[in-house]
């Protein structure tokens, strides 16, 4: 039935709320939609929706990729932003959190050409990057760096900031 389909977001009773504004713009990937790469075993597509949104929810992955070299989560807008920063959650569960890194986060337009606009090394639970200026952006690619290691790749959050063009 349609209910069964419906996307609910699962939060955590006292759970940490994220802000709703930063960067100087507001939280704009709960309006959006994500896929990743390639979904692995472990992957719950109906938890996307909490990896986009500011409350927490239980559990430490909200998407988890087959095991590849340049894994992703790709965040799609609801329309032309000007992103401002992003706040990337580390899953920070059963030792599997060095998995991540080195991570990059990309911009485009169209989803075909991309801008890398940040990229670390440093192992973290939740990095939080302000773009050195406002950028145009449709879609923010969420990845490892290719070539760092073929091994899955998973995050607890993905929240975009920024100030709608639509």
């Amino acid at each position: 039935d349609g209910e069964a389909l419906k996307l609910k977001l699962t939060t955590k009773t006292g759970g940490k709320a994220w802000p709703t504004e930063d960067y100087g713009g507001q939280l704009l990937s709960p309006d959006g939609m994500m896929r990743i790469s390639k979904s692995g075993g472990w992957d719950t597509p109906i938890r996307y929706r909490n990896v986009l949104a500011a409350e927490d929810f239980e559990g430490g992955n909200g998407f988890h990729t087959d095991k590849e070299d340049a894994p992703y989560a790709e965040v799609t807008l609801a329309g032309e932003t000007e992103v401002t920063g992003v706040t990337i959650v580390n899953c920070g569960t059963n030792g599997n959190n060095g998995r991540q890194v080195p991570l990059e986060i990309s911009l485009s337009a169209d989803a075909a050409t991309w801008t890398k606009v940040w990229s670390t090394n440093e192992l973290k639970d939740e990095w939080k990057v302000k773009l050195p200026r406002p950028m145009i952006a449709k879609y923010v690619k969420v990845g490892r760096a290719p070539g760092a290691k073929n091994e899955v790749f998973h995050l607890h959050k993905v929240l975009v900031y920024g100030k709608k063009q639509y």
